[in-house]
């Protein structure tokens, strides 16, 4: 997610700049048309261990090296905040002609704490799909 000084997190609720990540789906039924609007909607529940101050963050992985007073959050493609263990809610997919589509959502790190300590700022994230 890039590397960032302590610094840029002077306050709690500092965040950095968000970085994309795509999750593509393949397959999928395409029973009405393609492209424009399939009839198929997808939900992403995403997992992982909630940080022990602002339990809608995503919890850094622990270490001797390890970077504290952050957490990540999860943003959608509009950027609204998913909180950890939540749910993207269910959005249209657009598939191509072989029932493909992209989710597109967003990582940042968000301070929790006024004084940041850098290193190493890694974390565990799993996700489900809800399909229909």
């Amino acid at each position: 997610m890039g590397t960032y000084d302590a610094n840029e997190f002077l306050n709690v609720g500092d965040v950095s700049p968000s970085q994309t990540f795509t999750i593509n789906v393949q397959g999928c039924p395409t029973a009405k048309s393609t492209v424009y609007s399939s009839g198929v909607s997808a939900n992403v529940r995403f997992t992982g261990d909630a940080d022990a101050i602002n339990s809608a963050l995503l919890r850094l992985s622990a270490g001797a090296d390890s970077a504290t007073g952050l957490g990540i959050e999860i943003l959608d493609n509009n950027d609204v905040a998913i909180a950890i263990n939540g749910e993207s809610g269910f959005r249209d997919l657009v598939l191509n002609e072989n029932g493909d589509a992209n989710l597109t959502f967003k990582l940042r790190y968000k301070s929790t704490q006024e004084n940041v300590h850098a290193g190493q700022a890694n974390a565990l994230l799993y996700f489900d799909i809800d399909y229909q």
